[in-house]
């Protein structure tokens, strides 16, 4: 039996209880009631004439129903309380219900960010790559790639595309190191920001589709 039922199960009880004492003292001030009537109407006096048994009879109907009416009313703010009681329990049970009901899964129609370096295969949808060094003489580039690995292994592995990008600058020449071929520019600037809480230096640049074996 749950909590709800069991209330109910109180609250008709209680019911019950205070019907029955209303019931027995409704007859005793009936009948009391009844042979005032028949009196006067036999007597047809403007004065209703009553017998010493009768007397007693009222005056007794009269104290058990001052002495039930306390619980009477305790009965009724109780029936008032179960009331209370009842529908809050049912909201609480509504609410919980509803809780472990399991909730449709939203299927989401985005496409999932590109969070992770773009392989060589994918270099044809490249757009953007992370420029790392720049350097006078092309053979810097070996050991100088070779001593950034080192600073953070676990984030520049073999994975990484390294591209050579050769511009003049002023009547000078520099060679700079590209590496990773992304599709989309935030992804790049999210390793580059990687990088730059290992104190290593990179900026987003567009993808050089020059490869070189370092």
């Amino acid at each position: 039996m749950n909590i709800k039922q069991s209330f109910s199960v109180i609250q008709s009880a209680v019911l019950i209880v205070s019907l029955s004492i209303l019931s027995g003292c409704s007859s005793t001030m009936n009948s009391a009631q009844k042979s005032t009537r028949n009196t006067a109407e036999t007597n047809h006096q403007p004065y209703v004439q009553i017998t010493q048994q009768e007397l007693q009879q009222l005056q007794t109907s009269s104290a058990q129903w001052q002495a039930i009416k306390p619980d009477l009313e305790r009965l009724l703010l109780i029936e008032s309380d179960l009331k209370l009681l009842i529908t809050q329990l049912t909201a609480i049970a509504n609410e919980e219900a509803s809780q472990s009901s399991p909730q449709p899964q939203q299927v989401s129609s985005a496409k999932p960010a590109d969070t992770t370096s773009v392989l060589p295969s994918d270099t044809k949808n490249a757009l953007f790559a992370l420029q790392i060094i720049a350097v006078t003489q092309q053979s810097q580039l070996a050991p100088s790639w070779q001593a950034i690995q080192q600073k953070a292994p676990s984030l520049l592995s073999d994975k990484f595309i390294t591209n050579v990008e050769t511009a003049q600058v002023k009547g000078m020449t520099y060679y700079r190191l590209k590496i990773g071929a992304y599709q989309y520019q935030k992804n790049a600037q999210a390793d580059c920001d990687k990088l730059k809480l290992q104190q290593l230096n990179c900026m987003v640049t567009h993808y050089t589709d020059h490869p070189v074996k370092l």
